[in-house]
């Protein structure tokens, strides 16, 4: 896999008082964790969002500083409609 595009996603509750994205689904209806997501990206895939108007945004790791968990963030600041956060759910 080298470069994906997300086009939904579904969020994890993490400890009761905030969410991240726990899975994605690609544009070809591929459903992943975002264990897998972090997996594919250390091996060297990219994944983008893309937006239902077409705007694409770079998804990268980040880690949390409430649960030092690693999440799925975009880097669009100011977040615009192709933000991870912004997608529809599934």
């Amino acid at each position: 896999m080298a470069t994906a595009i997300i086009a939904r996603r579904r969020m994890k509750y993490v400890t009761g008082t905030h969410s991240h994205v726990g899975w994605v689904q690609l544009l070809d209806g591929t459903v992943l964790t975002q264990e897998k997501v972090l997996d594919y990206m250390r091996k060297g895939s990219e994944f983008r969002t893309r937006a239902p108007n077409g705007q694409e945004a770079r998804v990268a790791p980040y880690r949390c500083r409430t649960c030092l968990e690693t999440f799925l963030r975009t880097d669009s600041v100011p977040p615009k409609a192709d933000n991870l956060d912004a997608l529809p759910l599934f």
